[in-house]
């Protein structure tokens, strides 16, 4: 697998998507308008699934092969 520079802005995107998502459930936790287990736990849950064993993998991997042909 290889990155260009568009993947890998899209990857950074992604990242972003998940900070911002955190940053909206901290502010429905201090409202204290409602229980964000279950958001939270689902936001982990799908990250986990769909961007964590694919996405990071795969970019740590090519990340290693890149710098071992640089040595």
């Amino acid at each position: 697998i290889n990155y260009n520079q568009a993947e890998l802005d899209l990857h950074i995107k992604d990242h972003q998507r998940l900070t911002d998502r955190f940053t909206e459930l901290k502010k429905d936790l201090m409202s204290e308008t409602q229980d964000i287990s279950m958001s939270l736990l689902s936001l982990l849950t799908s990250w986990w699934n769909s961007h964590q064993k694919k996405e990071d993998t795969d970019l740590a991997n090519f990340a290693k092969r890149s710098s071992k042909r640089a040595a």
